[in-house]
């Protein structure tokens, strides 16, 4: 948008052309006060310049004191907007584009008219809005406060402005506790929120914080793990069982093979380890299946983010808890 901050100065825009009686040389105190507005107003185009919005506001407002030029509106309005003060903003933009200018009025100050209006259009369609929407027949009491301030009139059904940011929406109803939401407002979005008479109000679902589904991929992981050890400790312990037993026979009780058996007596010994850690896998995971399982869900963060994997020494889960 075109800047309007050079015009503060007010050199020409504001001491030429006559735009009333008060604007001839002759009355000294008028130009007094215009010269004051000037030197304020260019405080404020440095502080603006500067970031200091704030700042650069107190100025331009004791400036408009001095001499109420449109100009020094407009700069008000885009120091508004620096601060995401889109209502303030479109309000000013809006009193100086329907400011019924003087017939002598300097050119500048049509431009910031003209500015204005295209200013204020923008706007309208940046601000978002709140729409509140009642279901069901109205309660004896109800109160609705927004940013602290109280509702009143007609609420429902008309899309109120609001600046981008979050907003705190409390809800005051006969027959149960006040209800309190935030919502987040971003630019150009138009939010709806039922008010429920027969139940609590229904505000859309916020995208971080609402509470998460619980997710049963690592437990049925966890017991899957568990389910293959006991099948490994089964077949593995039937065979350990099978061959120590036929040794036991041929060779007696302590195992006192000849040479040619021993390579076989090994792997019995070998199969009755491996049924061992089957088990103990098998145990383990039923474990930590279970641990998983009943492990509550929280709002904050969601399901458990958890692997589960195997090792010579069990199972192990990592992650999220």
């Amino acid at each position: 948008m075109r800047r309007h901050w050079p015009a503060l100065g007010l050199a020409a825009a504001l001491l030429a052309g006559p735009l009333s009686a008060a604007a001839q040389p002759a009355k000294a105190p008028a130009l007094s006060a215009k010269d004051e507005a000037r030197k304020l107003a260019d405080e404020g185009q440095r502080l603006f310049d500067a970031g200091d919005y704030r700042g650069a506001l107190r100025r331009l407002a004791e400036a408009k004191a001095k001499f109420a030029a449109p100009t020094i509106k407009i700069a008000e309005a885009e120091a508004h907007e620096k601060l995401g003060e889109l209502r303030e903003a479109k309000r000013l933009y809006g009193e100086v584009a329907a400011e019924a200018l003087p017939a002598g009025a300097p050119q500048e100050f049509r431009d910031a008219q003209r500015d204005a209006a295209a200013a204020v259009t923008r706007l309208d369609k940046a601000l978002p809005r709140l729409l509140l929407v009642l279901v069901g027949a109205p309660p004896p009491v109800l109160a609705i406060a927004l940013d602290g301030a109280r509702l009143e009139g007609t609420v429902w059904g008309q899309p109120q402005e609001l600046d981008p940011g979050t907003h705190a929406l409390v809800v005051e109803m006969s027959g149960r506790p006040a209800e309190t939401w935030s919502l987040v407002l971003r630019e150009g979005e138009t939010r709806r929120v039922e008010i429920r008479a027969g139940g609590p109000a229904r505000a859309p679902a916020p995208a971080v914080g609402a509470a998460q589904s619980r997710s049963y991929a690592a437990p049925a992981v966890a017991f899957g793990i568990g389910a293959a050890g006991l099948a490994l400790g089964a077949v593995a312990g039937g065979v350990a069982l099978s061959k120590m037993g036929t040794f036991r026979s041929e060779c007696g009780a302590e195992l006192r093979c000849p040479a040619e058996l021993s390579g076989e007596l090994s792997a019995a010994r070998m199969a009755g380890h491996v049924s061992t850690v089957g088990f103990a896998v098998a145990g383990a995971g039923a474990a930590m299946g279970a641990v998983l399982l009943l492990l509550p869900v929280s709002k904050d963060k969601g399901a458990p983010k958890v692997s589960v994997g195997v090792t010579p020494f069990g199972v192990i889960a990592t992650g999220r808890f």
